[in-house]
């Protein structure tokens, strides 16, 4: 191994340094590659010998000897070639593929073990995270802005702008939902011709946000596929050149979610976390009455720890029987920046979906109270979203239970407005 001296001078050589050098350190590094790789697989000696190879190597490569260099090569190269049979040096292509595996490998660990990033999907949690939102003109004659300021409103907010028209006289009979990694969603359309149009934002920023469905007299809710289509009876006829959806996309925040901490610290009341749905009854059976596939994760402000007593007097939210009292609750009922308070959850959720037989919501009255399981293993967490006039949570399909807990929000990558720690 290099010495405290040796590794100023080898990173100098590497960066500022003529062709024999390069070509030196070049097979160095192959060198200690192998012997770090094969030692298992060698017989002492030889691990010994390329140990040697590798001492004299470096040194007249710190004397500058080009001569020396030359051959030290030649006998490091040799020796590593004859110590084990089966052994033939990696070309340029499998040394560059082996560094690309190695960076996905550590990239897929950090994902799986530390920090996830989280794209938000819908408006429930604004004005701390922003959802997919769609923004409708009704001007007729409205075009899109020009290359330059549609750049820069993309990288500073997430915004892009939509124009949809009708391409034949036909009907729509489909729009379902289009994710590509996390980063981007879209809409597309389907038409009774054959033909499809892909449109920027989820179908519900383009239905509700952008006045789709009320110039076709139809409503999102709010999954990948639509009531509408479900049915497979309704279809919604259409002009040639008729305008179905304009005007601009802001698309949800990308955030960092820290998958570390909840393995050595309690959550704490009052932060942004993310949860598993998949072992919440209520959304699964939801998504499956309506033949949809709900996201798997779902982000939200953490308002209730095991043992909490919670009551919602509009637009206050009180904790076993005290005014809550965190920061971000605190912005929440402040009634200021965007921010409209706390809301009882209603009898009647939606007069679009059907609930599961047995269905209540829970804090839909001033006087009504959720008491938090805490011990035996049964630990509930319960979720809100800052909108909470506009947030399906944990008022409507219950606390969370423990094993579900993922992170708490960390960071908001993009869009640029938006980028700094979550509160």
């Amino acid at each position: 191994m290099s010495n405290a001296a040796e590794i100023p001078l080898l990173v100098r050589d590497y960066f500022w340094k003529p062709k024999w050098k390069k070509e030196a350190l070049g097979t160095l590094k192959g060198g200690q590659k192998f012997l770090n790789y094969k030692r298992d697989l060698l017989e002492q000696d030889r691990v010994d010998e390329i140990s040697s190879r590798i001492k004299d190597l470096k040194e007249v490569i710190r004397k500058r000897d080009q001569d020396g260099v030359k051959e030290a090569c030649k006998q490091l190269q040799g020796t590593c070639e004859h110590s084990l049979k089966s052994y033939r040096p990696p070309d340029a292509l499998a040394d560059n593929l082996e560094v690309f595996f190695v960076a996905i490998a550590v990239a897929l660990g950090i994902r799986a073990y530390y920090v996830q990033p989280f794209r938000i999907p819908t408006g429930s949690m604004q004005p701390t995270l922003n959802g997919i939102i769609g923004n409708s003109i009704e001007d007729p004659d409205w075009k899109k802005p020009n290359i330059l300021k549609q750049g820069f409103e993309k990288l500073t907010e997430g915004r892009t702008y939509v124009k949809a028209i009708a391409p034949a006289d036909t009907e729509i009979i489909d729009v379902r939902e289009k994710r590509w990694f996390w980063f981007f969603t879209k809409t597309d359309v389907f038409f009774a011709n054959g033909q499809k149009i892909r449109l920027n934002g989820s179908p519900n920023a383009v239905i509700n946000g952008l006045g789709m469905g009320k110039k076709l007299n139809f409503y999102s809710n709010d999954g990948e596929n639509y009531g509408f289509v479900a049915g497979g009876n309704r279809r919604f006829p259409v002009k040639k050149g008729r305008v179905l959806a304009q005007g601009w996309v802001d698309t949800g925040d990308l955030v960092l979610v820290d998958k570390f901490s909840y393995h050595f610290r309690t959550p704490k009341r009052g932060e942004v976390f993310v949860f598993e749905t998949r072992g919440i009854e209520r959304i699964v059976s939801e998504a499956r009455m309506n033949d949809q596939n709900r996201g798997s994760h779902y982000i939200k402000r953490l308002v209730g720890v095991p043992g909490d007593s919670l009551q919602v007097q509009a637009p206050s939210l009180f904790i076993n029987g005290k005014l809550a009292s965190e920061p971000g609750m605190k912005r929440v009922m402040s009634l200021e920046n965007g921010y409209q308070g706390y809301f009882n959850a209603p009898e009647i959720v939606s007069r679009t979906q059907k609930r599961p037989q047995g269905y209540r919501t829970a804090l839909n009255t001033p006087t009504s109270k959720i008491e938090l399981a805490k011990g035996n293993g049964k630990d509930q967490y319960f979720a809100m979203g800052d909108n909470s006039a506009n947030s399906s949570d944990s008022r409507y399909w219950g606390p969370v239970d423990e094993y579900l807990l993922v992170g708490p929000g960390l960071f908001t990558l993009w869009p640029i407005e938006n980028f700094g720690f979550i509160r």
